[in-house]
């Protein structure tokens, strides 16, 4: 059995490591709880996300099929598109990616910007 300190973000912790198939019992162990990881702690603080938008009858949304940032929007509002018209080209894992739309219509709003980083399912364009 071998007892280590370690610190962590300035705080000292002792950890007791037991040989493998060992029959020891650590001498005194370390009933202290774990201090919450830094990141969850920032997640819970952070604000919660901006409610999702949802299309009104006759309308048709354009949503992020993975996450990822958009390197370039390729139509504007009020602009005609057909279906298979490329809206967005969407970078994700290094890749770039064409979002066209799925739609005939004419573009309602753009609900995300060039460089914009977005999550799966995040709502990209309204046509109508």
């Amino acid at each position: 059995m071998k007892k280590y300190r370690v610190t962590v973000n300035g705080e000292v912790f002792e950890v007791v490591i037991e040989e493998h198939g060992g029959d020891q019992k650590p001498d005194k162990p370390n009933t202290r709880p774990a201090a919450a990881a830094p990141a969850q702690a920032e997640r819970e603080k952070a604000a919660p996300p901006a409610p999702k938008r949802t299309a009104a009858p006759g309308e048709n949304q354009i949503t992020a099929p993975m996450p990822g940032v958009i390197v370039d929007v390729k139509v504007a509002v009020g602009s005609e598109v057909k279906a298979g018209t490329v809206m967005f080209i969407l970078e994700a894992m290094k890749m770039e990616n064409e979002i066209q739309s799925p739609f005939e219509g004419r573009v309602k709003s753009l609900e995300v910007t060039k460089g914009a980083s977005v999550n799966t399912g995040d709502v990209l364009a309204v046509i109508e």
